[in-house]
C-alpha cells in the first residue's frame, strides 16, 4: 500500500490537531466494562502472525494494538484494514450456516476501527465497522456502515454529559403537540407509559419520571454498539448506535439508527428488506419488514410492522400487527390489527383487541386551531370501512362504527354498541349491546382468537382478553342506568313490533344540536343483564372448579358491598383507579411506600397485577350479589346463580350457531354457488365449525363435571 493510501486510511492526528477522535485507540474503561471477561486471555500478535496478515494484504496503523485469543488462525483474515485497538476472539476454520447460505469463519475485505470481534465470527465485505462489540458466531456481511458515535443513546431518551435539558428527546404519544410526551427507555412497560401520559396534573410528577429515566442510564459518553451471539447483519446500508440481543437478524435494511433491540434466542427480532427505523425500542420477538418506517417509537414484544407501514411517535402493544398504513402519535394496546393501505390513525389511545378497517381516517378532523386533539377508545374498538370521526372523541369498550362520516365529536358511553350516522333523518343512531344481540359468533370467535394468537408470549401474561371483565361490567352498569334515565325523559318513544327506539337530546353524546336515537333500549337492558350474569358466572365458577373447599372459602369471604367501581386499563392490564393514584402519590413522596426509580415502579405494578385475579373474583361476586339482591353469599345464592348461568350458556351456544347459520341461509351468499354441496365444500359444513365446540369445552363441560 502506498504512502498516499496510508495517509488516507490513517491520518496523522498530531498534525491535524485532533487527538480526541472517537473511538480512542486505547481501551477505555467503558469498553472493558461492556466486553466483560470475554477477552481476558487475549494476547498481542506474534511476528509470524503479523507477516501472514501482511501477506494476506491486511494493514494496520499499529500492529501492537491488535490482540487475539487462542486458538487463532491468521490465514482466515484477508484484505482487511485495522485501525486503533482491535480485539479478535477465537478464530479457526469453520462454517456458520445461516438459513440457505453458509459463511466461512474469518475476516475478509473489511475496514475495522477500534472494535471487539467475538469467537468464530464471519466478517465479510464490510466497508466500515467502528466502535462495535460483537458476541460469538456473529455474521456481518456486505454492509456499508456499522459504527457508533460518541454520544450514542441506543434509543433511550436520556442526556449525556454536557448536553442541555432542552435537547432531551421525547416521544409525543397521543397528543401531536407534545402535551403527553414521555422520555422512553429500553424496558419501559405499557402500564408505566399509561401512568406517564395520563397523570399530567403535576409538572413535578412528570419531572420526577424524567429523572427516573436519566438515573437509569450512565450519562458518560463513549459506549459501543453491541451485537449479541448469533446475530446476523447483511446487505444493510447503515447500522449506527445499536444495542442488539442474541439472534437478532438485520437483512437488507436501509437504516437502523439509535435503536435498542431486545432480541433473544427463543424470540429473535427480524428487521428486513429496505426498512428504516430510527430512535426507538424494539421488543423481543418483533418483526419490522418490507419498507416499513418507524421513528421515535416503542414496539412491545411480539408486535410487527410490515408492508410499508409508517409508524411515528407511537407505542404498539404486544401481539399486534400493523401493515400498509400510517400511525402517528398513538398509544396502541395489545392485540391490535391494522393492515390496510388506506387507513391512518393519529393522536389516539386504542385500548386493544381492535381492528381498523380499510379507508378509516381517524385523526384527520380537529376541532381546534392546533394539532392538539385526541381520541380515546376502549378495548374492542372497531371502525368499519371508510369511517371518519372528528376529534376530540371518546368511545366505550367494544364500539362498532358503521361506514359513515361522523360530522361531530362523539362521546359514546354505551359499550358493545353499533354507532351510525343516519344522514336521512339527520340524527345519530346507537344500538346498545349490538354484539350480544346480533353477532354472538364474532364476539366469542374473538374471545378464543386472541388467546390462540398470544399463546406463549410472556408479555401477554396478565393481559385481560375476556370481553367481560371488571371494566366492561362497570360500563354496562352505568349504561343500564343511563338508558333508564333517558327512557323517562325521552323526547319521543315509539314501540311497535318492528321498531322500538327513543329519541333524546345529544347533550354529552354528540357535540351537536340534533337528536340521538337509541335503538331497542329494552332489548339492550336485557342483553346487558345477561352479559353481567355471564361475567359473574364465568368468574365465580372458573374459580370454584371442582373444589368444595373453594366454595366454603367463598362463603367465608369478608364481603363488602362497596365494590371497586373505577377501573383503569393500563395497556391491557386492569387496575383499580386508586392503584394508579397511589403510584403517583408514591412518586411524589406522599405515601409510606416511596417510589424513587423505575425498578421500584416495575415492582409496584408487578405486585398490583398479581392481585388482579382475586380482585376480579371479588368484583364479580359483588356484582352477582347486587343482581340477586343478596347481602352475603350462601348455598342457595350459589345454586340459583349456577342454574341461571347454565341456562344462559345453552342460550349462548344456540346464538353462536344461529348467528353463523345466517351466512349459510343468506340467499345473496348462495348466488355465487351452484348448489349446497359446492357451498359446503368452500365454506365447510356448518356442523364442523370449531367455535361451538370450543365454547362447549371452555364453559359448559366444566359445569357438568
Amino acid at each position: 500500500m502506498s504512502n498516499i493510501e496510508k495517509n488516507r486510511f490513517f491520518p496523522d492526528l498530531k498534525e491535524s490537531g485532533n487527538n480526541n477522535l472517537f473511538p480512542n485507540k486505547e481501551l477505555t474503561e467503558i469498553r472493558k466494562q461492556q466486553a466483560g471477561i470475554r477477552y481476558k486471555n487475549s494476547r498481542p500478535l506474534g511476528s509470524v502472525e503479523i507477516k501472514i496478515l501482511k501477506n494476506n494484504m491486511c494493514e494496520a496503523d499499529d500492529w501492537s494494538l491488535i490482540s487475539v485469543t487462542d486458538p487463532f488462525d491468521p490465514s482466515l483474515i484477508k484484505r482487511t484494514v485495522f485501525k486503533g485497538s482491535v480485539r479478535i476472539g477465537c478464530l479457526e476454520k469453520g462454517i456458520i450456516v445461516d438459513k440457505d447460505r453458509e459463511y466461512c469463519c474469518g475476516i475478509y475485505d473489511s475496514f475495522i476501527t477500534s472494535s471487539d470481534i467475538g469467537d468464530y465470527c464471519a466478517i465479510h465485505n464490510n466497508r466500515y465497522i467502528s466502535a462495535v462489540i460483537t458476541g460469538n458466531y456473529v455474521v456481518l456481511s456486505d454492509n456499508n456502515e456499522i459504527y457508533t458515535t460518541e454520544d450514542a443513546k441506543f434509543g433511550n431518551c436520556i442526556l449525556k454529559e454536557g448536553e442541555d435539558k432542552t435537547s432531551l428527546r421525547k416521544i409525543n404519544l397521543v397528543n401531536e403537540k407534545g402535551g403527553r410526551s414521555i422520555s422512553a427507555f429500553s424496558g419501559i412497560t405499557g402500564a408505566e407509559v399509561y401512568l406517564w401520559i395520563k397523570q399530567r396534573e403535576s409538572k413535578e410528577f412528570i419531572s420526577k419520571l424524567e429523572s427516573f429515566t436519566c438515573k437509569s442510564f450512565d450519562s458518560k459518553k463513549g459506549y459501543y454498539s453491541f451485537f449479541g451471539d448469533h446475530t446476523v447483519i447483511k446487505g444493510t446500508s447503515l447500522v449506527r448506535n445499536v444495542m442488539a440481543g442474541r439472534c437478532c437478524r438485520i437483512e437488507r435494511a436501509a437504516c437502523v439508527d439509535d435503536v435498542a433491540i431486545n432480541s433473544s434466542a427463543l424470540k429473535p427480532v427480524m428487521i428486513t428488506d429496505n426498512v428504516i427505523i430510527r430512535r426507538g425500542i424494539v421488543g423481543e420477538g418483533c418483526r419490522v419488514a418490507n419498507s416499513s418506517i418507524a421513528e421515535d417509537f416503542i414496539l412491545d414484544p411480539g408486535s410487527s410492522l410490515d408492508m410499508g407501514a409508517r409508524f411515528l411517535h407511537s407505542f404498539l402493544g404486544s401481539c399486534s400487527n400493523v401493515s400498509c398504513c400510517e400511525i402517528i402519535s398513538s398509544f396502541i394496546y395489545p392485540c391490535h390489527q391494522q393492515h390496510h393501505n388506506n387507513s391512518f390513525l393519529i393522536a389516539s389511545v386504542i385500548m386493544g383487541q381492535s381492528n381498523i378497517a380499510a379507508g378509516a381516517t381517524l385523526g384527520s378532523n380537529h376541532n381546534s386551531r392546533a394539532n392538539d386533539c385526541e381520541m380515546w377508545a376502549g378495548r374492542g374498538f372497531w371502525p368499519s370501512l371508510c369511517a371518519s370521526i372528528k376529534f376530540n372523541s371518546k368511545f366505550a369498550s367494544y364500539c362498532l362504527l358503521s361506514k359513515s362520516d361522523f360530522p361531530y365529536e362523539l362521546n359514546i358511553n354505551l359499550p358493545f354498541a353499533l354507532v351510525n350516522n343516519n344522514v336521512y333523518e339527520n340524527c345519530l343512531e346507537i344500538l346498545p349491546a349490538y354484539w350480544w344481540l346480533y353477532n354472538m359468533y364474532s364476539l366469542f370467535r374473538n374471545y378464543f382468537k386472541f388467546r390462540e394468537r398470544s399463546a406463549g408470549l410472556d408479555s401477554m401474561k396478565g393481559i385481560e382478553l375476556d370481553f367481560m371483565a371488571p371494566d366492561t361490567a362497570e360500563e354496562i352498569l352505568l349504561a343500564i342506568s343511563f338508558i333508564e334515565k333517558k327512557q323517562k325523559k325521552a323526547i319521543r318513544k315509539i314501540n311497535k313490533k318492528k321498531a322500538s327506539y327513543i329519541k333524546i337530546l345529544s347533550d354529552g353524546i354528540e357535540n351537536s344540536k340534533r337528536e340521538v336515537k337509541i335503538l331497542y333500549p329494552d332489548k339492550a337492558k336485557t342483553a346487558y343483564k345477561e352479559m353481567l350474569l355471564f361475567y359473574c358466572g364465568s368468574a365465580i365458577f372458573e374459580y370454584i372448579g371442582k373444589s368444595q373447599e373453594k366454595i366454603q372459602l367463598l362463603f367465608k369471604t369478608n364481603y363488602s358491598d362497596e365494590r371497586e367501581k373505577e377501573w383503569v386499563n393500563a395497556c391491557g392490564r386492569l387496575l383499580p383507579k386508586k392503584s394508579v393514584i397511589n403510584a403517583e402519590k408514591a412518586v411524589m413522596g406522599k405515601s409510606e411506600n416511596v417510589i424513587e426509580s423505575w425498578e421500584e415502579m416495575h415492582d409496584y405494578f408487578s405486585e398490583e397485577f398479581e392481585l388482579y385475579e382475586s380482585r376480579k373474583l371479588l368484583h364479580a361476586l359483588s356484582v352477582a350479589m347486587m343482581l340477586y339482591k343478596k347481602e352475603k353469599p350462601d348455598e342457595k345464592f350459589l345454586n340459583n346463580l349456577k342454574s341461571d348461568y347454565e341456562k344462559l350458556l345453552k342460550k349462548i351456544e344456540q346464538e353462536i350457531i344461529k348467528s353463523r347459520k345466517k351466512d349459510y341461509d343468506d340467499p345473496i351468499r348462495k348466488i355465487i354457488f351452484s348448489n349446497i354441496e359446492e357451498m359446503e365444500r368452500v365454506l365447510g359444513p356448518l356442523e364442523e365449525d370449531p367455535l361451538p365446540n370450543k365454547f362447549k369445552k371452555k364453559f359448559i363441560e366444566p359445569l357438568s363435571i
